[in-house]
């Protein structure tokens, strides 16, 4: 409303504008009208002067009453012209009035009729301000229903959010609590499995260290046995083979211990000893075949245990394990060697 009556108000104030414009239009004919009869007032003067110069030349040529004819003349002549001047004056000023006149009527009948329609429009713009005002009462109150709506589900989700959160806090304490504990029982267990470990360890040291001496005291016995079967003349021409077989069979035993143990110093001493001892059975005619390794045939003499093998292509076969070794006696089997054989599958 304040922003139509601005318009209006800026309505009228250009009518006011155009009003004073058409003024200053008319009071400009009228200052050129009163220029125009003020140059033909000077031209009467000039007229006069120069009947008065005219009369003073020639004073001395006519007579008084020529003169006053003259000047009679001339007089009737300036008074016809001021009079039309005059006459000129006023239908000037009142052609300027009337049209002054007519211009006002027109503006007053223009600025009627926008005061009019500014009214108009100001009561319809009324009408549309009072329903608006109704639908923002109406939308402000909604607004506000809802806002208490809103205030009272976020409260209620606060409330939750608070009691989960709580809960939540509980949980993770009760977590952490519960990974602690786990940590130090695994780490206990831990130091106990280290602890086993290295008693295993030393278990399995002493046992090896013991092996080792049993071996080595076990070598010793069985190369007294053939210093002393050699010593002994042969009653029989049928050779008894028994002795250097179980020496082959112990002598692949303690390579198999070996492999399995850790390189040290009595392991060392062990090795060395067994070679001296595998010297003495080739010495004697004795040979160990190591078999392990190598492709297995069908013309071996040997006993077989076949597993499957999907590492190994199809139809090849592999001694994988040697149970018994192989012994022979001036390059004649007599002993067949017992094998564990991988077959491709």
């Amino acid at each position: 409303l304040i922003l139509f009556h601005l318009v209006s108000s800026q309505t009228i104030t250009d009518k006011t504008t155009e009003i004073a414009d058409s003024s200053i239009v008319v009071t400009s004919k009228i200052r050129t009208d009163l220029e125009q009869i003020q140059q033909d007032i000077n031209e009467l003067v000039n007229s006069i002067t120069r009947i008065d110069s005219l009369l003073a030349i020639k004073a001395n040529q006519v007579s008084i009453e020529e003169m006053i004819t003259q000047f009679n003349h001339a007089l009737l002549d300036l008074q016809n012209d001021m009079r039309n001047s005059t006459k000129s004056f006023d239908y000037k000023i009142k052609t300027v009035e009337e049209e002054f006149e007519s211009r006002i009527s027109q503006l007053n009948r223009t600025v009627n009729q926008d005061l009019q329609e500014s009214n108009a429009r100001i009561d319809e713009l009324g009408k549309n301000i009072n329903s608006v005002s109704d639908s923002v009462s109406a939308t402000a109150n909604t607004i506000l229903s809802v806002k208490s709506e809103t205030n009272t589900k976020f409260s209620n989700i606060d409330e939750a959010i608070s009691k989960r959160t709580l809960y939540w806090v509980i949980a993770i304490l009760i977590i952490l609590l519960l990974v602690v504990a786990v940590f130090f029982f695994l780490k206990s267990k831990v130091v106990e499995q280290r602890d086993s470990l290295s008693v295993i360890k030393n278990t399995q040291e002493k046992l090896e260290s013991e092996a080792i001496q049993l071996d080595t005291k076990l070598i010793q016995l069985f190369e007294q046995k053939l210093e002393i079967a050699n010593l002994q003349p042969q009653q029989s021409q049928e050779i008894d083979h028994s002795l250097p077989i179980k020496l082959g069979e112990e002598i692949h035993r303690m390579r198999k211990r070996l492999k399995t143990m850790e390189e040290s110093h009595g392991t060392k001493v062990l090795n060395k000893r067994i070679e001296s001892l595998e010297e003495k059975l080739n010495d004697m005619g004795y040979e160990i075949i190591n078999l392990e390794g190598k492709p297995f045939n069908e013309g071996m003499t040997v006993q077989a245990q076949f597993i499957p093998n999907e590492a190994l292509k199809k139809g090849e076969r592999i001694i994988d394990r040697v149970i018994k070794p192989q012994i022979n006696f001036k390059n004649k089997l007599i002993q067949a060697a017992e094998v564990v054989v991988s077959q491709g599958v």
